[in-house]
C-alpha cells in the first residue's frame, strides 16, 4: 500500500527462494 516499488523486489525475492528451496529438496531426495 505505502511500499512504493517494494512490493516487485519482495515477491521477486521470494520466488528466487522458493526456486532455490525447491532446487534443494529435489537434490535432497535425490540422495
Amino acid at each position: 500500500m505505502g511500499y512504493g516499488g517494494q512490493p516487485m523486489k519482495v515477491m521477486k525475492a521470494n520466488r528466487a527462494l522458493l526456486k532455490k528451496v525447491e532446487a534443494l529438496e529435489s537434490y535432497v531426495k535425490t540422495i
